[in-house]
């Protein structure tokens, strides 16, 4: 047969299933005849013939030989499978298929905030780090079944089997049509925001669960038809759930939304190196980084390729000290002894990943080989420590990490010193880094100051953000700098000139006019 011919005949099968929809025909109607089916549509009975057969093979007609083409009873699913190849058959496209998976899966995930028993979320959990490993090495088929179980497993546990069932097929018809590719790119994006999800569910936060699982699935039409425009045109990217980047978000917005008629919505993200990306793609309008993360992108150096020129600085914002913490029973008791350990490094994309690689680079320390590195993020991380699955984290904070605190509660904890030579080559190699401090009794049990490597941050966002935005964001902020101070733990102020600081990025022109009011008044 010609290709015509294989045309004529998928047109056919479209227009017979508009014929049986159209007319409301019941299972067990007979269909018209050959005959007259190939009059009605013009075309020839072996094409009508053909159309027939390619209906039966998807259960919707059944063919009786010399009887005639009835309409086939379905089963559910059956009848989904036929939506799904009609559809597809139409020309449905992506955009139209996100839609409905937008409306589908925003209201199955606010019913599971409501009904998810604990024995779900805890499956829920179990597949989103099996999403890691796949990330980690890079087995995306991988990634993929376990994506589609995550969104099933959520699905099944707000308990409407019908919403479930479509559910299925709308995702196979989305798998059909999207850019494999789109799983590289947003692997890290996804199980992040599937951590923000399960964070949701766990605070039977139906409201807020919607709105993430929302801006997950948004994320696939953006990415797919290569819209330039900003997806989140309020989004604030900060870093792993339980973070410092993500309880500084919080504060940040919360000034913000206070003190003006922005309100910015917190996204959990990869961290600064991610943040990063967001922002210069346009999917973040304001994000939290490292200030020679910032440099090095703007630059293109380091783990950046291209230049990163749409970046701006708002504001400098307070340091992070990095932490490294054994349990008091492992017998760590500095950096030397982590050699043939499994080390905890920080989350794919974060501030405390980049740092803790430098810190075990200039210490002698070849990854694989001296040590084993796992990417978790801090609550994970904590976890993994607490049950013995790694014997040490690091882990870049602002202040007391909550989850540390808990589990010194439980088990005595032992902090790493780094050695002064060491803290002097690292700021040698990066000019940003300083010297900082834990200070004894921030921890339970601690009863020594730690001496470490200090991390400034900074508050970034993209050029294309309104001057008088920029204005009104960075007066929120510096306005309020005992607010900002009681995240840092030790207290310690946080002043307008160290918010100041020139880092090396352009800074915002309505960041940069506020800065000069207030410094020329002091």
């Amino acid at each position: 047969m010609t290709s015509r011919g294989r045309r004529s005949s998928e047109d056919i099968s479209v227009k017979i299933q508009e014929f049986i929809v159209n007319n409301n025909l019941q299972p067990g109607t007979m269909l018209p005849s050959i005959e007259r089916l190939s009059k009605q549509f013009g075309v020839s009975k072996g094409t009508v013939r053909e159309a027939l057969v390619g209906l039966e093979s998807i259960g919707l007609v059944n063919i009786r030989q010399g009887k005639g083409t009835m309409v086939a009873q379905q089963e559910i699913s059956d009848l989904f499978q036929t939506i799904s190849h009609y559809s597809l058959a139409q020309g449905i496209s992506l955009t139209e298929i996100v839609e409905a998976r937008l409306a589908i899966e925003t209201m199955t995930t606010k019913l599971a905030a409501q009904r998810a028993t604990a024995k779900e979320i805890d499956t829920l959990v179990t597949l989103n780090t099996e999403m890691r490993a796949a990330i980690s090495t890079s087995d995306y088929s991988k990634f993929n079944t376990l994506d589609s179980e995550f969104h099933n497993v959520i699905a099944k546990s707000s308990r409407n089997k019908l919403l479930a069932e479509i559910l299925v097929f709308v995702r196979e018809m989305q798998n059909v049509v999207v850019d494999k590719e789109h799983l590289k790119r947003n692997a890290e994006r996804a199980v992040n925001l599937h951590e923000e999800v399960l964070s949701c569910l766990r605070q039977r936060d139906e409201e807020s669960a919607g709105q993430v699982m929302a801006r997950h699935i948004k994320l696939l039409d953006n990415e797919e038809s290569g819209q330039d425009v900003l997806l989140y045109c309020d989004g604030l990217g900060t870093g792993s759930i339980g973070g410092s980047f993500y309880t500084l978000g919080q504060k940040i917005a919360k000034l913000i939304g206070r003190s003006t008629t922005i309100n910015p919505t917190v996204h959990a993200t990869g961290g600064g190196v991610d943040n990063v990306r967001l922002t210069q793609d346009k999917q973040m309008v304001l994000a939290i980084s490292q200030a020679d993360v910032a440099v090095d992108a703007f630059r293109g150096e380091g783990e950046f390729d291209v230049e990163c020129r749409d970046l701006r600085v708002l504001c400098c914002l307070p340091s992070l000290a990095l932490q490294i913490c054994a349990l008091e029973s492992s017998g760590i008791r500095n950096l030397e002894d982590l050699r043939g350990k499994t080390v905890a490094v920080g989350a794919y994309g974060g501030a405390t990943a980049r740092v803790s690689k430098e810190v075990l680079n200039y210490g002698g320390f070849r990854p694989g080989i001296d040590y084993q590195a796992q990417m978790y993020p801090i609550t994970e991380a904590v976890e993994k420590l607490r049950t013995g699955l790694v014997d040490a984290l690091f882990f870049l904070s602002i202040g007391q990490s909550s989850a540390l605190v808990e589990l010194g509660c439980q088990e005595p904890l032992h902090f790493l010193s780094l050695d002064s030579q060491l803290i002097d080559k690292l700021i040698y190699k990066h000019s940003y880094w300083l010297k900082s401090n834990i200070e004894a009794n921030t921890y339970p049990g601690q009863v020594k100051e730690i001496q470490t490597i200090g991390v400034p941050s900074v508050l970034i966002c993209h050029k294309q953000l309104g001057e008088d935005e920029a204005y009104k964001i960075t007066s929120a902020i510096l306005e309020n700098p005992d607010e900002v101070s009681m995240l840092v733990y030790p207290r310690r102020p946080f002043s307008l000139q160290a918010a100041a600081v020139e880092i090396g990025v352009p800074r915002h022109p309505g960041a940069q006019k506020y800065l000069q009011e207030k410094i020329s008044l002091q």
